[in-house]
């Protein structure tokens, strides 16, 4: 960008120093600073993009880790419960947080797998394609795989970008692969194992990532499926807690 600033700039110091009619050359100077101008803005805009990237993934793994501490700190979150619930809720309050706990637990070896498959089965592409840097390649999507659908895009895009490197048809080749790896995961593995994982069928999976986007963008994918997993504990506890009360209704 220097360099095409520079040009521009040696461009239009030429026009003004030439004997160019005055109306043309501040027609070609106008042009020339509105030319700078948007290729600033695009610039900036890149760096926007690419930052809200970064700190999207950055998130993501704050929120992995997060939650894998809160796996761990049970007493802690139980007597943090028993202080802010009443007596009366305090049992109900409890035996929610034992059900999310445990089912994010499973959500999180889900992602771990999740992570370690599509890491492999990148690794494995790009090395039948001959893609230079594989292993590298697949560990960067392993990592990515953690933000969902962002994640995979991002890791998808370089493994492209290295293979363009080397010829446009080995790019081609790759986007195919990549395509069909994320189809797999996507649409297969994703509402499968999160539905065995989190007792949550696969449509509410997907409605609730699609939701969490829309409303929250990459923070809202990556907590998304959380969330659906403590309303449904928390509708699941009412529900029973009705059907508890209604004989007891019948009876007096």
């Amino acid at each position: 960008l220097n360099d095409l600033f520079s040009n521009l700039t040696k461009l239009t110091n030429f026009f003004g120093s030439s004997s160019i009619s005055p109306s043309i050359t501040n027609i070609i100077n106008g042009f020339i600073l509105d030319l700078n101008q948007r290729l600033l803005g695009r610039a900036y805009l890149n760096l926007i993009n690419v930052s809200q990237i970064f700190n999207g993934a950055a998130l993501a793994i704050f929120v992995f880790f997060s939650a894998f501490y809160l796996t761990l700190s049970r007493a802690g979150l139980e007597r943090l419960i028993i202080s802010v619930f009443p007596p009366s809720l305090e049992g109900k309050a409890l035996k929610v947080y034992y059900r999310v706990n445990r089912k994010l637990g499973s959500w999180l070896k889900v992602q771990i797998f999740l992570s370690l498959i599509v890491g492999l089965l990148v690794f494995v592409a790009l090395t039948i394609l001959g893609v230079k840097n594989a292993a590298l390649l697949g560990f960067i999507a392993a990592i990515c795989e953690i933000v969902p659908y962002v994640g995979p895009i991002i890791a998808g895009a370089l493994s492209v970008l290295s293979a363009l490197t080397v010829s446009v048809p080995l790019a081609i080749y790759v986007l195919i692969a990549i395509f069909a790896i994320q189809e797999l995961e996507g649409h297969i593995l994703v509402p499968i194992l999160m539905n065995r994982a989190v007792s949550l069928h696969p449509v509410v999976v997907l409605l609730s990532i699609l939701m969490g986007f829309e409303i929250a963008g990459i923070l809202g994918l990556i907590i998304s499926i959380p969330t659906a997993v403590l309303i449904g504990e928390i509708i699941e506890e009412y529900s029973s807690t009705k059907n508890q009360e209604k004989p007891q209704q019948e009876i007096a």
